[in-house]
């Protein structure tokens, strides 16, 4: 496979993922409620869930959690997956933008010292932080 039908292959995974997710957000608006007794007594929410993908649990009134159907959860942690890959390169490229020009690199023992340096100077500030800003 080409680098350009990877590329149009994973677009078109994304985009089916981010439509599911949309699904799901849109069904939870209209706040589709399942209380917590009729888990027990009835199997109707089931079908509500597989007809929709997701119900919201309500216990006296209040939601208390969500029920997604499988396929929509594996699509959610796919696409956070995708997500947190983008966010990883997108502030690694910022990282070696900001540092390209650098040639001073420190390590071990220098590292160390200048670290302690820095502690030195901010102290106060450390100390304000640790004592809940007193």
């Amino acid at each position: 496979m080409t680098m350009e039908k990877e590329a149009v292959a994973a677009l078109k995974k994304k985009m089916e993922l981010l439509h599911k997710i949309e699904n799901v957000r849109q069904e939870s608006e209209i706040k589709v409620n399942v209380e917590l007794s009729k888990f027990e007594r009835s199997t109707e929410w089931r079908k509500k869930l597989e007809n929709l993908g997701s119900l919201q649990v309500v216990d006296q009134g209040k939601t208390i959690g969500v029920l997604l159907e499988s396929e929509i959860f594996q699509a959610l942690l796919e696409y956070l997956n995708i997500v947190e890959d983008e966010l990883e390169e997108t502030v690694l490229a910022a990282i070696l933008e900001q540092r390209k020009d650098d040639t001073n690199f420190l390590s071990g023992e220098e590292l160390t010292t200048a670290a302690l340096e820095i502690f030195d100077e901010k102290q106060q500030e450390i100390r304000r932080f640790l004592d809940d800003n007193q």
